[in-house]
């Protein structure tokens, strides 16, 4: 039977890459460390890890059991807190999120269990997808919201992995801009974006996902944007749109309520769209609180319109 301690010293080992550094993150010695991944290996009866220079790396069934462990150590983690609780969800659950599914799920959520009274408690990071990522394999967070875009997906649903909410994306262009060209409208094309082949673009500054996206459909109409600006706020960038400093891309959630100069119509052909999912740790998915603010959070996503 292997220890579920020299697992968790295993993981850290794939995710530090040095006995020192897991040493240095555990409180163990490196000799200490060494030691314990020597009997893990016996437990297992395979060998997990082989030297690499004057390193370590994990072997291929060193890297297969760190996924195992992965899956063990979550469901312990889960079931620890479980026992602790009362038939209520009961717990805090640490939160990373990107800042459009802060404002519009995750605070209206926090009020929500609030007002409630609920035992679980929330606590909110902020994140762009890849943060998110890193936070959540590091145990920092119990769950991350990301997203993608229908034109470049980056997650899929599966166990850990749930989709949410789907919502179109627009454009943001001036209305005069707009009304000259005729799309001053609901919904536009790729296509009807090529008379702006020459137009200054303004990206988010902190996600590389935006740019993907714009380049994809710039090709898809035929140009490759031209992106001057990044800014991370969508009210400031509506404001330079207004002002005349470029066109953007934003989903619908993300778009400011209060905007004047600027008109959103929606891209259909192709159909654009962003998705976002809620990604748990192996292991905790049947969590109670976890449950709770999953279900909570998915009803969220349906009254704003996000299926």
């Amino acid at each position: 039977m292997m220890d579920p301690r020299r697992l968790r010293l295993l993981r850290e080992l794939a995710r530090q890459g040095t006995m020192q550094a897991v040493g240095e993150v555990t409180g163990y010695t490196t000799s200490g460390v060494s030691h314990q991944l020597a009997v893990l290996e016996r437990e297992a009866g395979v060998k997990l890890i082989e030297p690499d220079g004057r390193g370590v790396r994990l072997t291929p069934a060193g890297r297969r059991l760190v996924e195992h462990a992965e899956v063990i150590l979550g469901a312990l983690a889960a079931a620890e807190a479980d026992l602790v609780t009362t038939d209520e969800p009961t717990g805090q659950v640490r939160i990373t999120g990107f800042t459009s599914s802060i404002t519009f799920l995750l605070v209206p959520l926090i009020e929500e269990l609030y007002r409630k009274r609920t035992r679980v408690e929330v606590s909110i990071f902020e994140g762009e997808p890849r943060e998110a990522v890193a936070q959540l394999r590091d145990d920092e967070v119990e769950m991350a919201l990301v997203y993608d875009y229908t034109l470049n997906p980056r997650f899929k649903e599966q166990t850990n992995s749930l989709l949410i909410g789907v919502e179109p994306v627009h454009v943001a262009l001036p209305i005069e801009l707009a009304d000259k060209h005729g799309l001053n409208r609901p919904t536009i094309t790729a296509a009807d974006l090529t008379p702006f082949a020459s137009e200054n673009w303004i990206t988010s500054s902190r996600s590389s996902d935006d740019d993907e996206l714009l380049s994809r459909l710039g090709g898809i109409a035929g140009f490759a944007p031209r992106i001057r600006h990044r800014v991370d706020s969508t009210q400031v960038i509506a404001r330079m749109v207004a002002d005349g400093f470029g066109l953007s891309l934003m989903p619908r959630i993300a778009r400011p309520q209060r905007t004047t100069g600027v008109c959103y119509p929606e891209i259909i052909d192709p159909a654009l769209q962003r998705r976002i999912f809620a990604l748990t740790r192996p292991g905790t998915i049947n969590w109670p609180p976890l449950e709770l603010v999953r279900s909570r959070l998915q009803v969220r996503c349906r009254a704003l319109g996000l299926a």
